[in-house]
């Protein structure tokens, strides 16, 4: 049947089934096509459009650390304010001797293997009166006369000993330090070196004798000089005035020097790093620190500082070789390192500190008093102070507390 309407013009026209189907196929062809051609749009982009993805999380940023060699973890800003209370003291106060001289008071020390040299004088300690160099035997407790001050109203300072030589420092307390060196083999006496300025500070290990002597307004200048050749070397030059106290010391044939740190721009970073000079021909020990290291005191295997210049409020650490730096004590009046041990002075008396085994031990009976502690191998050495009459140098053989 036709499907007829009125177009209003007066005719009629007439569609046929047939022709909508042929309007449907149409349509589907059209469809079709369209399909195709987004296909290949999408296919000259790499593959369909990606389903859109969720927001990143945000991730931390690493931090860097800006020093070179890396922090320890040990920080002096959260160091203890006193020794641990459930460490206990040992009491080693028995078996010490002393040795005495003709003059009134013995006062800087060093120790090497079972000998001893010291400075003594008599007088005023108002007056200048360090001007005699003894050497002990601490097997014996016997000592002799070495040498004397030959700088007309000068005084003996930072004598320093081995098996072959004896150095020290002679100074005027103004602007004229002398170093010389004994021999003792050939028993002569020679001079190393003139300083200017401050009392220098000495380190002897083997056949050198590494110097640190004030060279400007605000600089200090370590230099090395090799006693059998009479050549020297500069070692290190400080602008940073913490370090030109004590920077150097000495253990057997090794000589320590304390370096700050450079961070990335090349300024200080605060931190100090210990480097050990061994013979020639050996590697540098490297002990880094990770805070500033004040005055390094070197023993066999570890080191001894402070993380402070000044002594009231500064914290005492021993490091060894292998691990990182080991709180000892708070306040400290002078310390020494030895094999096995820490000694240092507190409330004018001398303690010491295993650091093998975590121990703390009272080296001096109860009513007398010490300072100026000093120690070397397993011998221990502290000035026994009197308010009258003669004062001895103490010294005792750790071999309980040394493990």
């Amino acid at each position: 049947m036709a499907l007829k309407w009125d177009t209003g013009m007066g005719k009629r026209r007439v569609f046929k089934p047939r022709l909508r189907g042929l309007m449907a196929l149409l349509a589907i062809i059209i469809a079709m096509v369209l399909a195709v051609a987004i296909g290949l749009k999408a296919c000259k982009r790499g593959g369909p459009l990606p389903e859109p993805s969720p927001s990143p999380t945000p991730q931390p940023t690493p931090h860097t650390l800006v020093t070179d060699p890396p922090v320890v973890a040990v920080s002096p800003t959260v160091e203890p304010t006193q020794r641990p209370q459930d460490a206990g003291y040992a009491d080693y106060t028995g078996g010490g001797q002393v040795i005495t001289t003709d003059e009134s008071y013995m006062r800087d020390a060093d120790v090497d293997g079972q000998e001893m040299v010291f400075t003594a004088g008599s007088g005023l300690l108002s007056g200048k009166i360090m001007t005699k160099l003894y050497l002990a035997n601490l097997t014996d407790a016997t000592a002799r006369l070495v040498a004397t001050c030959a700088m007309e109203d000068g005084e003996i300072f930072s004598p320093r000993l081995t098996k072959k030589y004896i150095a020290w420092v002679e100074s005027d307390h103004a602007k004229n330090n002398v170093v010389r060196f004994y021999n003792r083999s050939t028993q002569q006496i020679t001079e190393v070196c003139r300083v200017p300025g401050g009392i220098p500070t000495l380190a002897l290990a083997g056949d050198r004798l590494a110097v640190q002597a004030r060279t400007g307004e605000n600089q200090d200048t370590v230099t090395c000089y090799d006693l059998v050749t009479g050549a020297s070397d500069i070692w290190a030059t400080y602008t940073q005035g913490e370090y030109r106290a004590g920077a150097i010391w000495a253990c057997g044939d090794s000589i320590a020097i304390s370096m700050p740190v450079l961070d990335a721009q090349g300024q200080d970073s605060g931190a100090s790093q210990v480097v050990v000079k061994q013979q020639l021909g050996q590697d540098d020990i490297i002990y880094s620190i990770g805070f500033y290291a004040h005055a390094p005191r070197l023993g066999n295997g570890a080191i001894a500082f402070l993380n402070r210049a000044t002594s009231d409020d500064a914290s005492l650490y021993v490091m060894l070789e292998d691990g990182a730096p080991i709180w000892v004590e708070r306040g400290v009046a002078g310390y020494a390192i030895g094999d096995g041990f820490v000694i240092y002075g507190k409330q004018n008396a001398i303690w010491c500190y295993n650091y093998l085994t975590g121990e703390y031990a009272r080296l001096m009976p109860g009513g007398t008093r010490g300072r100026l502690p000093v120690a070397g191998g397993r011998y221990a050495v502290w000035q026994e102070w009197k308010d009258t009459g003669k004062n001895g140098l103490v010294y005792k053989k750790l071999e309980l507390i040394a493990g």
